[in-house]
């Protein structure tokens, strides 16, 4: 496969780019669950329960919309002054309250209130002349008009009501044109529309659940970051594994120019493993197809090691964050010492890279063109019962859905000179290796 048209197109993301997607879908998982758990996210469920209910609703858009000449209120209030600026309603109060009306009044529980139709009587005493001349007055005539009908009563029943603090509070309330924003509902419908712009919150509900779970469906099996010196301080081994104890773990392959020094090549320097292969005469132990082992000289020297007696692999996901040099075989694989079956993540084969699936029956392989091996890429594989998916950063590369191997693994580092490469220094540089079950 070719990732040129991807790197142009903008589809490939840079190896920068996409370590910090990884580390945020882990952050992903970390915010998700605790938005989930927050007391501002209940509060939000809360408050969306109560102002979407219907009543709240039509609640708000009454108090919004609804004009004051429309209310009880208003209505009461524009009644209450009318009565008040009708000046004979108010001579009435004035002559109903006065002392002249309640000396009349008493007059005419006295006695002699039978001589106020004697014309005589009245010319002659100065009191029934009074009282004759006040039941003939103005005055009296606008009390009689009102008194005894509904008017009077209704206009003290009225002042009653519009000097009433409640009424005051009311009226107040509706005579506001912002009245809305005077109510404890509207408090409820700001903090509401407040925690609605929560960047937490907003990010939670674009985020599809599922995607979390599937994010959590991931097990960590391992997390290298070569903090380590010394191999004996980490969890690998140097050289080949197999199933015989009788067969040499270090050891090298006759056809090829290099030796394999136990560990010796394997260093760390920066929290990264570098595998070294440098022209270096040594004698080692080679496997010979015909002979077996025997003693051969080399001219350079370099390195393997494996996670067998510690980490084993089967099935998940496998990255590697990994960039190499020299033109020379460099790999990242799985083998079994029970089969034949090998898988190669990562193989630069000193001219291009290639993903590898080996075992009894068959050879798959695909070459990955378009990026430059020394710079560093995350390689990938998922790996199921059914396929094996290789990735480059984000980028899938290869399938495989044939001889797919479902047996533990273990992972292996390893540098080499074929006898038809002429050979010359180089370097595997690993930064990480993160391994996870799903």
């Amino acid at each position: 496969m070719n990732l040129f048209l991807s790197k142009l197109t903008g589809k490939l993301l840079s190896t920068e780019k996409f370590e910090q997607a990884i580390a945020g879908k882990m952050r992903d998982i970390k915010r998700y669950r605790a938005v989930e758990q927050s007391a501002e996210l209940a509060e939000y469920h809360r408050l969306k329960a109560i102002v979407t209910e219907q009543e709240f609703v039509l609640n708000k858009q009454n108090l919004q919309k609804c004009k004051y000449k429309s209310t009880e209120e208003y209505s009461t209030q524009r009644e209450y002054l009318k009565l008040l600026n009708n000046k004979r309603l108010q001579q009435y109060f004035r002559v109903r309250d006065s002392k002249a009306m309640k000396e009349y009044n008493e007059f005419l529980e006295s006695d002699d209130a039978y001589l106020l139709n004697d014309k005589k009587a009245v010319k002659k005493d100065p009191t029934l002349r009074k009282m004759r001349n006040f039941s003939k007055s103005k005055e009296y005539k606008i009390f009689v008009q009102f008194n005894g009908t509904e008017l009077p009563d209704r206009f003290e029943d009225l002042k009653k009501e519009v000097e009433s603090d409640d009424f005051k509070k009311r009226n107040a309330f509706w005579a506001n044109p912002h009245r809305w924003e005077t109510t404890e509902e509207y408090k409820l419908d700001m903090r509401y529309k407040t925690l609605a712009k929560n960047a937490d919150i907003v990010w939670f509900q674009n985020i599809d659940p599922q995607l979390i779970e599937y994010y959590e469906s991931f097990t960590t099996v391992l997390e290298e970051k070569f903090d380590w010196k010394t191999l004996d301080e980490s969890k690998w081994q140097a050289g080949f594994k197999y199933a015989s104890p009788q067969m040499k773990s270090v050891h090298s392959y006759a056809e090829q120019k290099q030796a394999y020094t136990g560990g010796k090549n394997t260093k760390t320097q920066g929290s990264k493993l570098r595998i070294i292969t440098r022209l270096e005469s040594s004698v080692a132990s080679a496997w010979n197809p015909t002979k077996g082992f025997v003693k051969q000289k080399f001219n350079y020297t370099s390195d393997i090691i494996q996670s067998a007696d510690s980490v084993r692999v089967k099935g998940g996901l496998i990255m590697a964050k990994i960039h190499c040099t020299g033109k020379l075989h460099h790999a990242f694989w799985l083998g079994s010492e029970k089969s034949a079956s090998k898988v190669s993540i990562f193989h630069f084969d000193g001219r291009q890279i290639k993903v590898v699936i080996v075992d009894i029956n068959d050879k798959y392989d695909s070459k990955i063109r378009g990026i430059n091996p020394t710079n560093d890429y995350i390689y990938s594989l998922r790996w199921t019962k059914d396929e094996l998916i290789w990735y480059v950063n984000n980028i899938e590369v290869y399938r495989c859905t044939s001889d797919v191997p479902w047996e533990d693994m273990y992972m292996a580092l390893s540098s080499w000179i074929d006898a038809k490469q002429k050979g010359g220094n180089g370097e595997l540089t690993v930064d990480w290796i993160k391994v996870y079950n799903y």
